[in-house]
């Protein structure tokens, strides 16, 4: 276990932690969104800067409505709608936030969001910032918040759809909850988990002998309770750490933590299974994207992914799920664009038990591949077998990423990756890639992606891209200095044949079409490539592979 709280201590800073409104309040609120279900959770956010707006010292619940409508809600006149008991969403831009929120206020408004925009080329689509009191010096008695532009969309989703969004500002005193490393993990991979919540006393008088409580339920009805009691000075927090607990049953647990002083509860459920590894927490029917632009503008490419960690005997991954929300916008019947690609990485290849912040820190351990056949329904949890066994070492964390690169379809069109559930967990768990930028933090405050890892023994439809021969593949030289051979044996002739290259991140260095190939050399200069490591992805009408190679100069 000494490696694990290596990686505890140096990342556990990426877990969200409790915020406040406005920022001078030391009362921990937390911005939830309770409805739908399908993208209820805890998000990040900014607030009101500490000398405007109130100091938020109790719950509030309302429906999350546009102040004006979804083409023209600035707020920087007076409001006309009447959103009384509402929470108002505004978008930022064109007057300062005190304005905006004065003037929900005079409307009837409870409470604000205010949607970071899409224009600002310093901020990117996970930024929050505290909102400063602008010129006018409005005298504004309700609370706001700045949430980032994700988490805006999955707002702005639910409300285009339909739906009624119920949002809170939620003051804890219990906060912070935290034991599994993810939702679902195989229990051949189990690991100790280590419960612990944060309580804040809200009273201006010291707090003496206050009893937390974690309660563990097993899958056959086993219950371990465990207290303790702590005593907090006025206006203070402390964090609790539980006895370590190992899962020994497959199925359904929880660990619920309490306090004997209100009905603050917080929870943490968790599965163990017998094959797959997962950090959303069910049947996806949500969705999250960069956005068109800026797809474009990070050169028509976007993945995302989810990390896992491996127990002490480690394990043969041999499968992958993942899902999208937008199959029908991106399908081209061409099976060169039509492409997702699966990649596994290894976190810490030197297992020195650092995970790896960025792509480049990553060492490829296998791949897979799927390619659209026009016939996916929205959120279809879509399987995929690896082309080889990846064999997981002990004590290791792992990352599976969904590669698209959208530049062959030429359309424009930023897949939506399912979320199901927005869980912190103590490791990273949510991966996202937008070039040049890595989060391993997580999207929209960890909203969990659904790209799953699956074990040795288990089995599905097999739904993904049939594996190329390696007999069908030659690259030379390898290592290379200038001129790559790539020659390709195929059994029929291919009318399409897409080489791309790119770096270990997935970053797109080269396309190439060709047509009508069956026996062919093909040569590509990368004299102006450094040195590394890349990839050569192949994709031919008999199937699909993935080839590494080194440039050496």
């Amino acid at each position: 276990m000494k490696k694990l709280f290596t990686f505890l201590f140096c990342i556990s800073f990426l877990s969200i932690g409790w915020g406040q409104i406005n920022t001078g309040s030391p009362f921990p609120i937390d911005f939830l969104i309770e409805n739908p279900t399908s993208i209820a959770g805890n998000y990040d956010y900014g607030t009101q800067a500490d000398d405007w707006g109130p100091m938020l010292n109790r719950d509030l619940r309302a429906e999350v409505i546009w102040a004006y409508d979804a083409t023209d809600s600035l707020a920087c006149a007076a409001v006309v709608n009447d959103l009384t008991g509402k929470m108002a969403l505004i978008r930022r831009g064109a007057c300062n936030f005190s304005t905006k929120i004065w003037n929900a206020e005079q409307a009837g408004a409870v409470g604000v969001i205010i949607v970071n925009h899409f224009d600002d080329p310093e901020n990117n689509d996970e930024t929050v910032i505290n909102m400063a009191l602008g010129a006018n010096m409005e005298p504004v008695t309700i609370p706001a918040v700045f949430v980032s532009r994700s988490t805006g969309v999955i707002i702005l989703s639910e409300l285009d759809a339909g739906n009624t969004v119920m949002a809170a500002f939620d003051l804890r005193n219990l906060t912070n909850n935290s034991a599994p490393f993810a939702y679902q993990t195989p229990l051949s991979q189990v690991l100790p988990l280590t419960p612990s919540v944060d309580y804040f006393n809200d009273d201006s008088t010291a707090m003496v002998d206050v009893n937390i409580k974690a309660t563990i339920t097993e899958p056959d009805g086993t219950v371990t309770v465990e207290d303790q009691a702590v005593s907090v000075g006025p206006l203070g927090d402390s964090t609790l750490t539980f006895t370590q607990f190992v899962p020994t049953q497959m199925g359904s647990h929880m660990v619920m933590f309490t306090t004997d002083i209100n009905a603050d509860t917080l929870r943490s459920p968790f599965v163990m299974t017998e094959h797959t590894f997962a950090v959303d927490t069910g049947d996806p029917s949500a969705a999250v994207s960069i956005g068109n632009d800026r797809f474009v503008t990070a050169g028509n490419e976007f993945h995302v992914g989810s990390a896992f960690y491996t127990g002490p005997d480690g394990g043969v991954a041999t499968w992958a799920s993942f899902a999208i929300g937008n199959p029908d916008t991106l399908f081209t019947n061409n099976p060169n664009a039509d492409l997702f690609s699966l990649v596994v990485y290894d976190m810490d290849p030197d297992g020195d038990g650092i995970l790896g912040a960025d792509y480049p820190d990553f060492e490829i351990v296998g791949f897979g591949g799927y390619t659209m056949t026009g016939n996916e329904q929205p959120h279809e949890l879509l399987t995929v077998e690896f082309f080889d066994p990846i064999v997981m070492k002990a004590d290791g964390g792992y990352a599976i990423m969904v590669q698209y690169l959208g530049e062959t379809a030429g359309i424009g069109k930023a897949p939506t990756f399912s979320i199901a559930g927005a869980t912190n967990y103590p490791l990273p768990s949510t991966l996202v890639y937008e070039p040049p930028s890595f989060f391993t933090g997580g999207w929209a405050s960890n909203n969990n992606h659904v790209v799953r890892l699956h074990l040795d023994g288990f089995t599905s439809t097999k739904n993904d891209l049939e594996l190329l021969e390696s007999s069908k593949v030659n690259i030379f030289p390898n290592p290379v200095s200038d001129n790559l051979n790539v020659e390709l044996d195929l059994n029929e002739n291919s009318e399409n044949v897409r080489i791309v290259i790119t770096d270990l991140s997935g970053k797109q260095l080269l396309s190439q079409k060709f047509e009508n190939v069956k026996s062919q050399t093909f040569n590509f200069n990368v004299s102006t490539f450094s040195n590394g490591a890349y990839l050569m992805n192949i994709i031919t009408d008999e199937g699909f592979r993935v080839n590494k190679f080194v440039v050496n100069k």
